[in-house]
This record gives C-alpha cells, sequence and structure tokens, in this order.
C-alpha cells in the first residue's frame, strides 16, 4: 500500500486512474458487505447535500489499506502499480517483466499498528476511524487499547462484526473472522484485544495466550463471545441507529462448535502447554 500511498501523493497517478484500473466491479465484489453498507449510506447523505459519491468519498469510509488488502494482489500490481505508474512514468519499458508482485521483498515495519493510530493519519483516514471507533462502542465491542490499534484494524474488526450475525455455525465464523483481515498478523492483534476486552481476567501478555496458534485464539474469542452473551439480557442485544442493526452476543448465541480451547489458553493460573 506505501508504495500506491506514495504515487498518489505525488501525483504520479490519481483515485480515478486506480478506481478505472481496478474497476468498480472488482472494488465491490471484494469489499466485505459491512463496508458496501457503510459506503451506500455515505454516498445517500452526501447526495442529499449535492455532494456526489466519488473515489476520495469512498475513502472517507473504506482506508485505502482497507481496501487494497482485499483486492487480488497480482490485478492491483499490473493494472495499477505496472501499467499506471511504472510505464507512463518511463521507469520500465511496456514490454518489461517486472516478475509477479510475490517477488519482491517487503518492506520492514516496526509497529504497523501504532503508524496509523490516533490523530497521526489523514483527514481520510481519522474520519473512518471516527466512525469505527463509534460503532465499535455502540455494540460495547470497542478494544480499551483501541488508541493503539491502527484504522485498518479497527475497520476491520468493524466488518467482522457486522458479519457475524448472518452464520449459524462456528466453522463459518471462523473462516469469516480469517477472512476479515488482510494477514495474520493484524488478526492475532485483534483477537487478542477483543479478549482483553471480553474477559479481563485473561492475561494476552502471558506467552501461552500471546504465542497460541491461530485456531486457538479464534475458538477462545467465540468461547468468551458465547460466555458474554449468556450474561448479557437479551432486551439489551439489540442496537439501532444508522448502522445494521446487530448484537455481537447473537451472533455466537447459536448452537455451533463448543469444544473449549486447552485450559491452557485460559489466562491466570494456566498449566502447562500451548493452545
Amino acid at each position: 500500500t506505501f508504495m500506491l500511498e506514495d504515487a498518489l501523493r505525488e501525483k504520479l497517478v490519481t483515485l480515478a486512474d486506480v478506481a478505472d484500473a481496478v474497476s468498480f466491479q472488482t472494488i465491490a465484489e471484494h469489499l466485505p458487505a459491512e463496508s458496501l453498507r457503510r459506503a451506500l449510506c455515505h454516498a445517500l447523505e452526501g447526495g442529499r447535500s449535492g455532494s456526489p459519491f466519488s473515489e476520495a468519498r469512498l475513502l472517507e469510509v473504506v482506508p485505502l489499506g482497507f481496501l487494497v488488502a482485499r483486492l487480488p494482489l497480482q490485478g492491483v500490481w499490473n493494472s495499477v502499480m505496472v501499467a499506471r505508474i511504472a510505464v507512463p512514468c518511463g521507469f520500465v519499458s511496456a514490454s518489461q517483466d517486472l516478475g509477479e508482485p510475490t517477488d519482491l521483498q517487503p518492506v520492514p515495519r516496526s509497529t504497523p499498528s501504532v503508524a496509523f493510530a490516533g490523530d497521526r493519519g489523514t483527514p481520510r483516514e481519522q474520519t473512518a476511524r471516527r466512525g469505527a471507533v463509534a460503532w465499535l462502542s455502540a455494540i460495547e465491542r470497542l478494544p480499551p487499547n483501541h488508541a493503539r490499534l491502527s484504522t485498518q484494524m479497527l475497520h476491520s474488526i468493524e466488518s467482522m462484526y457486522g458479519e457475524l450475525l448472518s452464520f449459524s455455525d462456528d466453522s463459518s465464523r471462523k473462516a469469516w473472522i480469517g477472512e476479515s483481515f488482510p494477514d495474520e498478523g493484524l488478526l492475532r492483534e485483534a483477537l487478542l484485544a477483543l479478549l482483553e476486552l471480553l474477559n479481563p481476567a485473561i492475561e494476552v501478555g502471558d506467552p501461552v495466550i500471546r504465542d497460541a496458534e491461530i485456531d486457538s485464539l479464534i475458538k477462545l474469542f467465540l468461547l468468551e463471545e458465547r460466555r458474554r452473551s449468556r450474561a448479557v439480557p437479551r432486551s439489551s442485544r439489540v442496537i439501532s441507529g444508522t448502522r445494521p442493526r446487530f448484537s455481537p452476543a447473537d451472533s455466537v448465541s447459536a448452537s455451533g462448535d463448543s469444544a473449549e480451547p486447552p485450559r491452557a489458553s485460559l489466562g491466570k493460573g494456566s498449566g502447562s502447554g500451548r493452545a
């Protein structure tokens, strides 16, 4: 994403160029349903005030990093980075083979979450961040350390919760949780942040928890959501507002995979072993 952001900043390419190269159809096919709902609401709200729904307005509710992470990497590389930037700028010839994007070495980043946290993001990121924080707070799923989490991660958590209600079994929920995040590192960090919220007794800094297998963390997360659902009165589970009606408690209250993770992953006083 950083290469595309730099190209946009240096005006080597425009947002319209990127959208045309990727295509609206591809964007619509790969964005989560929750993101599409937010985009539709944003478009309708802007339409009432006479503001057309442009690529820039889309990024006000769907951060660029979140969007790019969900698009086919090969397609973005060929249609945007090569065809719209490298070739027109004379960096390479049209016939030159730059190889697959996976052949490139990623630029190492330190604490990626902090890079986009707080007020250090762009105005668009700040707008998207405020929306995610407000909705997660309304459904009582805003991590206590949310100020340190990236906008992309908060948006991924929001999208994850926005669809959990549509699944009736834990197998489908586990698959959706994994698909809601662009990589395992962000997924792990988000699950640990949510576990700290759902059950403060769990020591998320304990290596047994922190370094557990990702599947065990997902199982533990679903277990804690199920426990929370039993403790929340049903009358308080419906959240109303401009966002979709949703209660995380309801999303895991149905019968499903009830197998608990190893006891070693349940926090204080756990025995030896790994989840």
